[in-house]
């Protein structure tokens, strides 16, 4: 209220304010500051395994590592850099469990529900997630697997579509998620 006050009567912006908070949960400073009207930036701790970026690499070293089970694959197809329309990357993982995707079905065409609405637009990402493990192999040196995930990343135009998440995510009001997704 006092922060208010003082913009109110001109004696300060609200980006000259800031307050620290010890053991505060996140979810009453957003409640108090969105109640009051106040713009705020909250600087949470945030693991950087939940950046896209971060997980794409680790689901895909761990596809390589536990042998392309399906659960492995369909985290990485569900990852938003490469498959990012969301309904469709739920219809694909159906897809997928519907008709029993074996550890081997992501590096061959795909045999099965042809009669599928989707099954061309299935069968394409298939290919792309297959793409994604084209050099890769289980014994390579460390900066090997960089080389291939950066690459990756490249082939996935994976900074353009973090852009465009970030931006939707601040246009729906998630500007700490947008922020972090930028990073």
């Amino acid at each position: 209220a006092i922060i208010r006050r003082d913009v109110i009567e001109g004696k300060i912006r609200y980006r000259d304010a800031e307050v620290a908070l010890g053991s505060l949960s996140p979810f009453v400073v957003r409640k108090v500051f969105e109640e009051y009207g106040v713009p705020y930036f909250l600087d949470e701790k945030r693991k950087l395994s939940n950046h896209a970026a971060a997980r794409f690499a680790l689901s895909l070293l761990t596809c390589l590592r536990r042998g392309f089970l399906l659960q492995d694959m369909l985290e990485l197809a569900k990852n938003p850099l490469v498959l990012p329309d969301g309904d469709f990357a739920d219809d694909f993982e159906n897809y997928a469990i519907r008709f029993a995707c074996s550890r081997s079905a992501f590096f061959r065409p795909f045999r099965y529900g042809a009669e599928e609405e989707n099954f061309p637009a299935f069968e394409q990402a298939r290919e792309k997630i297959a793409a994604l493990f084209s050099g890769l192999k289980r014994k390579m040196r460390a900066e090997e697997y960089v080389a291939h995930i950066r690459g990756a990343l490249v082939s996935l135009d994976a900074a353009r579509k973090i852009e465009e998440l970030a931006a939707a995510l601040e246009k729906a009001g998630y500007r700490e998620e947008a922020a972090f997704l930028s990073q």
